[in-house]
């Protein structure tokens, strides 16, 4: 870069780092390092682009604003198809305490079948199964209601056909 390009870049970097941190870390729920690693992101993405983006006051803040949004969004994609659901050993010893054996087999069985799924079809068929609609699960997972559906009838569909196919337990 030029030194008068440097220069402007301090300038739009100082005037809209703050809003832009501000911005993202409340789109991705508080989450200060990742947004930090966002807000690297976006001005990565203006010095990579720094002679082609208009000049204009308007149209620059805009633009920021809409990187920021596009890599928040890639990221909540990402972070969606990626987390897994842990599973806490403490309770689902307790919960299988006093049940009979192939009761046990049976139930973990079913944990085995049900991690080998999607994260995503996890988390659904786990919402569903804690009693929670489509809208609400919509609110936690960034996916319409349709979509949701979806994906709980593919994930019911994978664990009826691997029940079928693995051989039930004496």
């Amino acid at each position: 870069m030029k030194t008068e390009d440097e220069v402007r870049f301090v300038s739009i970097f100082n005037k809209y780092d703050k809003d832009l941190y501000t911005y993202i870390c409340a789109k991705i729920g508080g989450d200060s390092e990742t947004a930090k690693d966002l807000l690297d992101d976006v001005w990565e993405v203006l010095l990579q682009k720094f002679e082609t983006v208009a000049y204009g006051e308007d149209y620059l803040k805009g633009w920021l604003f809409q990187t920021a949004e596009n890599k928040v969004r890639n990221y909540m994609r990402r972070k969606s198809t990626t987390s897994e659901i842990p599973m806490e050993e403490e309770l689902l010893m307790n919960q299988i305490a006093g049940m009979p054996f192939s009761d046990v087999i049976e139930r973990l069985a079913m944990e085995e079948f049900i991690q080998s799924l999607l994260p995503i079809e996890q988390k659904v068929l786990l919402l569903r199964m804690e009693g929670k609609s489509y809208r609400e699960i919509s609110r936690s997972i960034p996916r319409t209601e349709q979509a949701l559906q979806c994906i709980h009838y593919r994930a019911v569909k994978k664990l009826q056909g691997m029940m079928v196919s693995e051989p039930k337990w004496c």
